[in-house]
């Protein structure tokens, strides 16, 4: 059961207010309500400080209900003369906070109380206040609206709507000055990796045992536009597409029910795709889920290009859609971000400190498409070995590898071929969903379902491949937490162990992770380390500097 508790003060000195009948409208829609056995009314009349805070202590009400006179510096209750006493903006929001794990709805039914609103609203969850006047008739109707709403099932926001409506229906022109507050989640990120934690991925560079583990957040963390989002604008366009009607609520929709972006059956009436839908826009309209952050705007763009894809080679042929995406990367240059550059430039600098031994990422494990990292060894003239995955091969077999030696021709490396790489002379660059400059790469669902169920990946490489996965410290970069396709991956390339390997490794990610997601990582005996990635390439780039020449 809800308790509503209802304050009022009407002090002599100020202008005289139809309360009776507020309460009046409030009490008749209980009444009426098939409901009225879930919500109780408690009601506080002529009331004065100390009473504030006596009904909210012994009531312990789920919604609490003004009415009477207010300003910008808070509300105007009663003294022992019933002269007006004003309880100050400040102090009613610390008063709210005390309550804030039980209090849901504060509906302050007073003239320019939207400033007051804005204060407890830190606090409470929804909160309703007046952005200027609003004469009684028009405060009595939304009220009556308001609640009327509430007790036939209504959630708050809906309440509010009907408030606002029966004002408009009375004919006033105030039906805008009602404002709805809701409290904003304050996510408080873990604090930024300490000096002890760049010291052990330095150790790790040093002793020739970090791997890097890329993914396509990389490129969107470096403030690029991630290679999948341009790739997935490029085929809606061929397909004739606008970015709505990828979604399942358009006439012509791609892919149907539920939302891919949000797993909605029906759109809420706030979501912008619905109201474009509406109003018969076509484009360029944005889904607030996606734009939480930049990767959660990549995983979508990621997800719809899948489709796209699939739909495309379904619509034309699968030669063709390869022939479109190798000539649109072709004029795409994708430059090489900070991190790409620290990495190609990470062998000369540990040579000038005499760490000749070993090289310092004697592996590089990428899930992007674009050629930003081979662009970045190039350019340091530093060599490296590229191993990548082919979709379909000129035998049309499916799923497999090949090797490229430095430049050389590739190979395809099969179970009769296992070719053995020369692990520890130069870098080898292994792209798991293959490259765009090196035939078919994974890309469309089906690309996606053999590659993550049907084919062995680790049946796929060489053995030394996956000995130095194992026995190395893994550095994740650019992915989500949550990334199902990289569990997925991380699940063969180490034969479905819960953990990769007796070194510690680390995942840099910009989130506020659930114990799930803290649960999966930290098995697998991987540390999560919060920072974003420009910070971090910079931060490990200076404590590489500071390492002391090997003597």
């Amino acid at each position: 059961m809800k308790k509503i508790l209802i304050l009022t003060a009407s002090p002599d000195d100020q202008q005289s207010l139809h309360l009776n009948t507020e309460l009046r409208e409030i009490q008749k829609n209980l009444r009426c309500s098939q409901r009225h056995d879930q919500f109780e009314i408690v009601i506080r009349l002529a009331i004065n400080p100390s009473d504030c805070l006596e009904a909210l202590l012994d009531e312990k009400p789920h919604i609490v209900h003004f009415s009477g006179h207010a300003s910008e510096y808070g509300l105007y209750v009663e003294d022992k003369d019933r002269r007006t006493k004003l309880v100050k903006t400040e102090t009613l929001a610390k008063l709210f906070e005390q309550f804030k794990d039980k209090i849901e709805c504060v509906l302050l039914n007073a003239c320019d109380t939207q400033s007051l609103a804005k204060q407890i609203s830190q606090y409470i969850k929804y909160v309703i206040g007046m952005k200027e006047e609003i004469s009684d008739e028009a405060a009595i109707k939304f009220s009556a609206g308001f609640y009327g709403a509430l007790m036939a099932g209504c959630s708050y926001q809906d309440s509010y709507k009907f408030g606002c409506l029966s004002i408009e229906l009375e004919g006033f022109d105030e039906y805008s000055t009602p404002e709805l507050l809701t409290k904003k989640v304050r996510v408080t990120l873990p604090s930024a990796p300490g000096p002890e934690h760049y010291k052990d991925v330095v150790d790790a560079i040093a002793l020739g045992q970090l791997v890097p583990f890329l993914g396509a957040g990389v490129n969107v963390d470096a403030g690029q536009t991630g290679i999948e989002i341009n790739l997935a604008k490029y085929l809606a366009k061929k397909l004739g597409y606008s970015s709505l009607d990828i979604g399942p609520f358009s006439e012509n929709k791609l892919v149907g029910v539920p939302c891919p972006r949000c797993y909605a059956i029906e759109l809420p009436e706030e979501c912008p795709v619905k109201k474009a839908l509406d109003a018969g826009i076509e484009d360029g309209v944005n889904c607030p889920i996606i734009n939480i952050n930049k990767l959660q705007e990549l995983a979508v763009a990621s997800m719809e290009l899948r489709c796209l894809a699939q739909y495309f080679s379904l619509k034309f042929s699968y030669s063709k859609l390869y022939r479109e995406l190798k000539q649109y990367f072709k004029d795409l240059e994708y430059k090489p971000n900070p991190l790409h550059k620290f990495l190609a430039q990470l062998p000369d600098i540990m040579r000038d400190k005499k760490y000749k031994k070993n090289i310092p990422c004697p592996l590089i494990v990428t899930t992007t498409f674009d050629d930003s990292l081979e662009r970045a060894f190039k350019a340091e003239e530093e060599k490296y070995d590229l191993v990548f995955y082919v979709t379909q091969t000129e035998d049309k077999g499916h799923g497999r590898f090949m090797y490229q030696a430095d430049g050389k021709d590739a190979v395809l490396i099969t179970d009769a071929n296992v070719t053995e790489l020369p692990i520890g002379e130069r870098t080898v660059i292994l792209k798991l969903y293959g490259s765009f400059n090196h035939g078919h790469c994974v890309i469309t669902e089906d690309d996606y379902i053999k590659y993550l169920v049907e084919d062995a990946i680790v049946k796929l490489l060489p053995p030394s491949l996956l000995d130095l996965l194992e026995e190395s410290n893994i550095l994740f970069m650019g992915y989500r937490l949550n990334d199902l396709n990289l569990h997925f991956i991380l699940n063969r390339l180490w034969k479905g162990q819960d953990d990769l390997g007796e070194s510690i490794s680390w995942v840099i990610h910009q989130s506020n992770p659930g114990l799930l997601e803290q649960g999966i990582w930290e098995n697998r005996r991987v540390k999560l380390i919060c920072s974003g990635m420009e910070d971090y390439v910079s931060r490990l780039q200076g404590f590489v500097e500071e390492l002391q020449p090997n003597n």
